[in-house]
């Protein structure tokens, strides 16, 4: 997929974001963006990404903690059972993750360590927003992460295959997209 649709994903989930959250921001390559876009201050983000650390430390008024374990040098983001340890420490107002694929089964990724410690990020968070665009439609990979019914708004760039809308509005998962949406979301409550 390319690199603006990612961009214009981020974007959106950054519009989401209100001053004062403490957030979980996972390694995927959209939530990197969404962390390159983010404008609001006085944040407490965890974050397993390098990158994402790489975006917000030239932005004002952020406190990041970043979680311990074995560096991935491929996907610059950290792993590993002192990871999943770390992250059990925290309660945050919203997690943005990204996925390898979501699927009338949940989402799911190719890296069991990245599934276990995502699935810990969800546990630790009021609200968990998933970006996915529309290539992770229908894929289901090795290490499943959570059931749809964990996912409260799902941010993407295309309409949902009906099997895949039918599924997340069962679960009451908001689907955002961003071709429907300017840059100025209304924020549910």
């Amino acid at each position: 997929m390319s690199s603006t649709v990612k961009d214009r994903i981020g974007e959106y989930a950054a519009t989401l974001i209100k001053d004062g959250e403490s957030l979980i921001l996972d390694a995927s390559t959209t939530v990197q963006c969404a962390a390159k876009y983010l404008k609001t201050n006085n944040h407490t983000v965890i974050t397993n990404s390098i990158n994402v650390v790489n975006e917000l430390v030239r932005k004002d008024r952020i406190k990041i903690n970043i979680l311990g374990g074995t560096l991935d040098p491929q996907h610059q983001a950290i792993y590993g059972s002192r990871a999943i340890k770390d992250i059990q420490q925290y309660k945050v107002d919203k997690c943005i993750i990204g996925t390898c694929g979501i699927s009338e089964e949940g989402i799911s990724t190719s890296i069991e360590e990245e599934g276990l410690l995502l699935r810990e990020m969800i546990m630790r968070s009021q609200q968990t927003i998933l970006l996915a665009d529309s290539t992770k439609f229908n894929k289901l990979f090795f290490q499943k992460v959570c059931g749809l019914e964990l996912i409260d708004t799902l941010i993407t760039n295309e309409k949902l295959p009906s099997n895949l809308k039918k599924e997340l509005s069962r679960h009451s998962v908001e689907v955002i997209d961003i071709t429907d949406h300017s840059l100025s979301p209304q924020i549910k409550k």
